[in-house]
């Protein structure tokens, strides 16, 4: 009986750490939108423009982890799904890749999934 509590007490961690890094891509992605799309005209003044971009930025770049292989990675996976199509940008970005290799992955497999149809 105490193996199977202790089973469940690993479930509900293991369940409970996931929900958290979930919750914290959302927050992320949060403010990496809000980071892309803020625009001087919606803010005012220069500097409270530039004050909410720095806090947009890490809210996107520092949410999950400090460490600066995490960040360039995190900057280079955003410039690689910029390049991709769009639909294809989409896709992956739905399936929420971890890593680069996990994009790349999920756009090698989106592309060999596109039934290409002869004219």
């Amino acid at each position: 009986m105490e193996q199977i509590q202790q089973s469940f007490d690993m479930l509900t961690l293991s369940e409970e750490s996931e929900c958290r890094s979930r919750l914290v891509s959302q927050r992320s992605e949060t403010h990496r939108l809000r980071f892309r799309s803020l625009t001087l005209g919606e803010v005012g003044d220069p500097f409270s423009y530039v004050q909410q971009l720095q806090t947009e930025c890490q809210g996107w770049l520092l949410a999950d982890s400090h460490d600066a292989r995490r960040i360039v990675e995190t900057v280079v996976m955003e410039q690689f799904l910029k390049q991709l199509p769009e639909v294809t940008a989409h896709w992956v970005r739905d399936n929420q890749p971890a890593t680069l290799n996990e994009a790349i992955y999920f756009v090698e497999r989106h592309r060999s999934s596109i039934v290409v149809s002869p004219h």
